[in-house]
């Protein structure tokens, strides 16, 4: 949803990348720059995860966006470090290289964890059975121009 008061509609351009999983969102910030902002859903299923970034490298190729994106958020539904997960766990290699070959072709990272390699942050919880476990699985990557910033970060427990 946009704010048409703030986004009239000659400044911002909806690009629908894979159906009910990723858009990207360029907008015209401040009579600026363009500002681009991807969302993803991601696949549940760890062994989608690698065909998922490959079709979504493939369909943001297949438009006029920039090489880069600004601002990648939402549920990516894999975890990069163990120490994202209670109880600690690794997920699968080839989804964590896929996602990460994303990220490295946007020139996106983590800005959370770049500025606190070493806190837990848990973003989703579940409680099945005998088991209660938790993850990081709602994260922002920003590009590397948007983190010189002054960031406050608050998560929500």
């Amino acid at each position: 949803m946009l704010n048409k008061d703030l986004l009239p509609d000659a400044t911002h351009m909806l690009y629908e990348l894979i159906l009910g999983h990723a858009i990207s969102l360029k907008i015209c910030w401040q009579d600026t720059d363009d500002l681009l902002l991807l969302n993803i859903y991601a696949s549940h299923t760890q062994s989608d995860q690698p065909a998922f970034w490959t079709c979504l490298q493939e369909a943001w190729d297949a438009t006029d966006l920039s090489i880069c994106s600004d601002f990648m958020l939402s549920d990516f539904n894999v975890i990069e470090d163990s120490i994202n997960h209670t109880p600690s766990h690794h997920d699968r290699t080839s989804s964590v290289d896929a996602l990460t070959t994303f990220c490295t072709a946007h020139n996106l990272q983590d800005t959370w964890h770049h500025t606190f390699p070493d806190k837990k942050v848990f973003t989703y919880c579940a409680h099945n059975s005998e088991l209660y476990s938790m993850s990081y699985i709602d994260r922002i990557y920003t590009a590397p121009c948007h983190t010189s910033g002054k960031w406050e970060f608050y998560i929500a427990q």
